[in-house]
């Protein structure tokens, strides 16, 4: 199992930002308007950029560390398995000894 590249980690970040960009937007205007706050669309666009950039950074390396974790998990379980075949003619003729001696054919 291949984990996720990057790039695709970064176009995720990125669509997720953007949907959650126009959503920040959008809400602040309502909220803000409601509370009574004089916030103006050109304040409000800049307070939207400077939590979108830090949500953006947040969201690539988040991804970025479950993508490693998970990655990581895999390798220790293919390693697992792995351990546990036979990976020479010598091993196996033990094993198959062992199971021969053991069944009482020996």
């Amino acid at each position: 199992m291949r984990g996720q590249s990057k790039t695709d980690s970064l176009v995720e970040a990125l669509t997720n930002i953007a949907v959650g960009c126009v959503a920040a937007f959008l809400s602040q205007l309502v909220i803000f308007t409601y509370y009574g706050l004089p916030v103006s669309l050109v304040v409000n666009a800049k307070m939207t950029l400077f939590f979108t950039a830090i949500s953006l950074v947040r969201s690539f390396f988040l991804r970025r560390l479950f993508n490693y974790l998970t990655l990581r998990r895999e390798i220790k379980r293919e390693a697992r398995e792995w351990a546990t075949q036979p990976h020479s003619f010598i091993q196996a003729a033990n094993m198959e000894f062992n199971k021969r001696k053991q069944e009482g054919k020996l």
